[in-house]
């Protein structure tokens, strides 16, 4: 047999002696072989493999390579202990689905193997991707640890009482609202994507997440950001729509709303009584005669900013200043 100590190339010579029934005789043999390190198996990269942070209920599988850095050949690789959850090899057994390791891994070559992640407690949890082997002398266990942190699935909520009222506005006129998207969860909202929505409300600019707003495809888990939606009536009477923003909350593709209302109203339109033009008659030079006229606002929304201008001498409005003396306006 050849039960190598040591690497490289050894030689011997067998030497066996014999009377060939006159003299004493050799016949020689030689005899040599090659000693290499057994096989050892390593997973490349951070030992434990850190999954990282992930939404409770999702499913994460990652490609690990492993790579026999000895002479030989390792031989009867298998799963050794089994994975447990939330860890486990991707399609239940070894090497993974995305696997491509054997039972044999040449010297100095490399093969793949896939586990996944799949939490279903929050807290971080670790386990050990084992692998037996044959390292050319004995049997073997390659050890890799792996871990990751499960934390509660992204949670978005938009500010403001369900509907959010603009209140009541002239129709062609505009109104602006500021909300905040907040992430409650553990993880951050990503893949945002907001529906639109329909006239007489939409994002200022014409775009999400609005002149103002700061939102964009994602909210950190913690964080927070700005969207500003406008009410521009085109028609009287309670309007509504619906702010509807899709996301991946870490796990499936979910989606948070906020109502929204307004009331439109005919702009304000006011009228001044009496004939037009109102006639004060005949005065003496030097005279003084008033007269009230009143202002009625036959419009649905209030008349806002009123000033009186416009008069010159022989006219004024009583007392020098709008409303004049006896106004009320």
């Amino acid at each position: 047999e050849f039960a190598p100590t040591s690497t490289g190339l050894l030689a011997d010579t067998i030497e066996i002696q014999y009377n060939d029934g006159a003299v004493v005789q050799t016949s020689n043999r030689d005899v040599q072989g090659t000693g290499g390190a057994p096989a050892l198996l390593d997973v490349g990269g951070p030992d434990p493999y850190d999954f990282g942070t992930l939404a409770n209920g999702s499913t994460t599988p990652v490609v690990l390579t492993v790579t026999n850095s000895g002479a030989v050949t390792a031989t009867s690789m298998a799963d050794g202990l089994g994975l447990a959850a939330p860890f486990d090899w991707v399609g239940g057994t070894y090497p993974g689905a995305a696997g491509t390791c054997g039972a044999t891994l040449a010297a100095a070559a490399s093969c793949d193997i896939e586990v996944q992640y799949n939490p279903s407690a929050l807290g971080t949890l670790s386990d050990d991707v084992e692998i037996s082997y044959n390292d050319g002398a004995g049997l073997q266990t390659m050890i890799h640890g792996l871990t990751g942190t499960a934390a509660a699935p992204a949670s978005l909520a938009i500010t403001e009482a369900d509907p959010y009222d603009y209140g009541s506005i002239a129709v062609g006129a505009t109104s602006a609202h500021t909300f905040t998207v907040s992430n409650s969860g553990g993880v951050a909202a990503t893949a945002i994507v907001e529906s639109g929505i329909a006239a007489p409300f939409q994002y200022t600019g014409g775009a999400y997440p609005g002149t103002a707003g700061t939102c964009g495809v994602s909210i950190t888990a913690g964080g927070s950001c700005d969207i500003e939606i406008e009410f521009a009536p085109g028609a009287t009477g309670l309007l509504s729509d619906t702010i509807d923003i899709a996301y991946n909350n870490g796990v499936s593709t979910v989606n948070v709303t906020r109502d929204v209302q307004g009331t439109g109203l005919a702009p304000a339109v006011l009228a001044i009584s009496e004939t037009d033009p109102y006639d004060y008659g005949t005065n003496p030079t030097s005279s003084v005669t008033q007269h009230i006229f009143t202002i009625t606002n036959t419009g649905g929304a209030p008349a806002t900013g009123m000033a009186g201008s416009g008069l010159a001498s022989p006219f004024r409005f009583e007392g020098g200043a709008y409303p004049g003396t006896s106004g009320d306006c």
